[in-house]
C-alpha cells in the first residue's frame, strides 16, 4: 500500500527515531506531496530534523515555509524567530518576535521570549520594557512572579537593584492589604540571593493581609527554600489549625517536616491521621503506607498496605505493590499468594471481557479514516508484544494482559528463592495436569465439539488455577521470550510431560498412555485398523455412540 498515509507517517517516525535522517527526510517530503492537509506538521518535523543535524539553510527554509502556510499564526512566527536566533540572525529574530506580539499582544510568554532575546543582545532597556509588559498582562501568580524575577535580574546586571527594591516597597505601602505586592518584593530578594529577606517580607505580609492562609502557604514554600524547618513547622501548624479539617496533603507535608526535624513519633502520629480521616479511602491508605515505609516503619506500612488492598481488592497495581513489599520483608509465601490472586482476578476479568466481545458488532472502517496513534514499536512488532527476558523489578505498567508475563516471572523468581525450583516445578506439574484433565473432561461431553467445550470450560475455570497458565502455555511463555532461567527450563520440561490442549482425543491419549497403550495422537495412521476399545474419542472430539457408557 504505497499510498497509505498512516503507514508512511509511521515509517517517517521510525526513520526519525532510528536517526536514519535521509530516509526520514525523503518520507516526509513524500507526505508533503500526498497529504497536503497536514503540510504544517510535516514541515515542522522536517525543521526539527534539520535543526538536529545542524542544516542551517534547510531549517530556516522549513520554518519560513510554515509561516507561509499560516502567516497570521503567532506560534509560526515565534518558531521562525527561534530558528533565526539559533543561527545568530538577531535582527530577523526580533522582527518575528515583534510580528507575533502584534498578532497576540496579551500573551505574557511572548513578551518573555522577546525580552530574553533582547537581553541576549544586551539591550537591557528594551528587555526591561518587555518584562514589564509581561508583568502587566500576567494572569497567573507564577507568571507574574517570573516577570518580577526577570526584572530583578536585569536591574542586578545593571547594578540598579536598589531602585527596583524601592519601587516595589512603595507598592506595599500603597496596597498594604494586598498579598501580591509582598510576594513580588520577596521574589526580587530571592532572585538576588537574599532568601532570608524574602522570608522577612512574607512574615510582614502575614501580619497585615487578610488572606492569612495564602500568606502562610507562601511562607512555607519560601521557608523550605531557606531550609528553615523550625519556622516551616510553625507555619504549617498554624495552617493546619486554621483549616479546621486539614487535607491529606497538608498532613503529609506536616509529617514530613516533623521527620525532617527528627521528631519521628510526631511524624507518624500526624500521618496516621490521614487514614483516620478517610478510613474507606484506599488511596489514602496507599499514601500512608508509602510514607511509613519511607521512614523505616516497614511493619506498619505492611498493615496499612494490606488495608488498602482490602478496600479495593481488584486493583492489580496496588496488590502487586503489596506483593513486592512482602517479598522485600522476607515473606515470600504471602507474596506468592498475592501474585496468584492477581492472576486469578485478572484471568477471571479477561474471561468476562471475551464473553462480552463476542456480542460486539464490528464497525466498517473506511480508508483514510483517522485511527488511534500508534508508537513505532507497536507498528513494527504489534501492540500485543510484551518484551522479552526475565522480570527485573519495577512497578506495574500497562493493563493486566500486558503485564501478566511479568507477574508470572516475578512469581517464578520468588518460588525459586523460597520453596526451591524442584518443589516449584513439581507443584506446577500437579496444577497443570489437573487443569488439562479438567479441560479434557469438557472435550468429551456428548454432542459437543471438543474444542468448543474445552474453550468454554477454560473460560469458566479461568482464575481458579493459581499461577498456572489457563491456556496451557507455559509460565510467562518462557520459550517465546528467550528465558534461560533454570526454573523456566525445568518448567518447560514439566509441561512437556503433560499433553497439550486443543488436540482431538487428548483425554483418551492420556488415558491410553497411562494404561500402557499407544495413543491415537502418536500411533501410525491406518484407516483399515479396527478401533481399540480403549479409545473413547473420535478425531472430531465426539464420543462414539456405542462407547459413551464406557466413559
Amino acid at each position: 500500500e504505497p499510498d497509505n498515509i498512516d503507514h508512511l507517517r509511521s515509517l517517517a517516525t521510525l526513520y526519525t527515531a532510528a536517526k536514519q535522517t535521509e530516509q526520514a527526510i525523503e518520507t516526509l517530503k513524500t507526505l508533503l506531496v500526498k497529504d497536503k492537509n497536514r503540510a504544517r506538521v510535516y514541515q515542522k518535523e522536517l525543521m526539527d530534523i534539520y535543526l538536529a543535524v545542524d542544516l542551517k539553510d534547510e531549517a530556516i527554509a522549513a520554518a519560513r515555509e510554515i509561516v507561509s502556510l499560516v502567516p497570521a499564526d503567532p506560534e509560526a512566527r515565534l518558531t521562525l524567530a527561534q530558528v533565526y536566533q539559533t543561527y545568530r540572525e538577531p535582527d530577523k529574530a526580533l522582527d518575528e518576535y515583534r510580528y507575533a506580539l502584534r498578532l497576540e499582544p496579551n500573551e505574557p510568554d511572548y513578551h518573555r521570549q522577546y525580552g530574553e532575546a533582547l537581553e541576549a543582545e544586551k539591550r537591557y532597556g528594551d528587555a526591561q520594557e518587555a518584562y514589564r509588559k509581561m508583568l502587566d498582562v500576567s494572569k497567573e501568580d507564577s507568571t507574574r512572579l517570573s516577570a518580577v524575577a526577570n526584572l530583578a535580574r536585569i536591574h542586578q546586571q545593571q547594578e540598579r537593584l536598589d531602585e527596583l527594591v524601592s519601587e516595589f516597597t512603595r507598592r506595599i505601602r500603597n496596597t498594604p492589604k494586598k498579598l501580591a505586592a509582598y510576594e513580588e518584593l520577596a521574589a526580587i530578594h530571592k532572585e538576588a540571593g537574599q532568601i532570608f529577606k524574602s522570608v522577612e517580607v512574607l512574615e510582614s505580609a502575614l501580619q497585615n493581609v487578610d488572606d492569612k492562609s495564602s500568606a502562610l502557604k507562601a511562607l512555607i514554600r519560601t521557608g523550605f527554600e531557606a531550609q528553615d524547618f523550625a519556622k516551616v513547622k510553625n507555619y504549617y501548624e498554624q495552617l493546619v489549625a486554621m483549616s479546621g479539617k486539614p487535607s491529606a496533603m497538608e498532613l503529609e507535608k506536616l509529617g514530613q517536616i516533623y521527620a525532617q526535624m527528627g521528631d519521628i513519633e510526631k511524624a507518624r502520629a500526624t500521618w496516621n491521621r490521614i487514614l483516620a480521616d478517610a478510613p474507606k479511602d484506599a488511596k489514602a491508605a496507599d499514601r500512608l503506607a508509602g510514607l511509613l515505609r519511607g521512614q523505616g516503619f516497614t511493619d506498619e506500612a505492611l498493615v496499612v498496605k494490606a488495608k488498602a488492598v482490602e478496600l479495593d481488592p481488584n486493583d492489580y497495581k496496588r496488590r502487586f505493590e503489596y506483593a513486592q513489599l512482602l517479598q522485600q520483608t522476607d515473606q515470600p509465601i504471602e507474596a506468592m499468594k498475592q501474585l496468584s490472586s492477581i492472576l486469578e482476578i485478572g484471568d477471571r476479568e479477561e474471561a468476562k471481557k471475551e464473553e462480552k466481545e463476542k456480542e460486539k458488532k464490528v464497525q466498517r472502517i473506511n480508508r483514510g479514516q483517522p485511527g488511534a496513534v500508534i508508537s513505532p514499536y507497536q507498528f513494527v512488532y504489534g501492540s500485543r508484544s510484551y518484551g522479552g527476558g526475565r522480570y527485573y523489578g519495577g512497578g506495574w505498567q500497562g493493563t493486566f494482559k500486558q503485564f501478566r508475563p511479568q507477574v508470572l516471572q516475578y512469581l517464578a523468581t520468588i518460588a525459586q528463592q523460597s520453596i526451591g525450583q524442584d518443589a516449584y516445578v513439581e507443584q506446577f506439574k500437579r496444577h497443570q495436569l489437573a487443569a488439562r484433565l479438567s479441560d479434557d473432561a469438557a472435550n468429551v461431553q456428548p454432542g459437543r465439539r471438543g474444542a468448543e467445550a474445552g474453550a468454554s470450560h477454560s473460560r469458566k475455570g479461568a482464575g481458579r488455577r493459581g499461577f498456572v497458565a489457563t491456556n496451557g502455555a507455559l509460565l510467562f511463555r518462557s520459550a517465546a521470550i528467550g528465558q534461560s532461567d533454570s526454573v523456566a527450563g525445568k518448567t518447560r520440561e514439566a509441561a512437556a510431560e503433560v499433553p497439550p490442549p486443543g488436540r482431538a482425543g487428548t483425554g483418551a491419549a492420556l488415558f491410553q498412555e497411562q494404561a500402557g497403550g499407544q495413543s491415537p495422537g502418536n500411533r501410525e495412521s491406518n484407516p483399515r485398523r479396527e478401533p481399540d476399545r480403549r479409545e473413547h474419542v473420535l478425531h472430531d472430539g465426539q464420543l462414539a455412540p456405542a462407547e459413551r457408557k464406557i466413559r
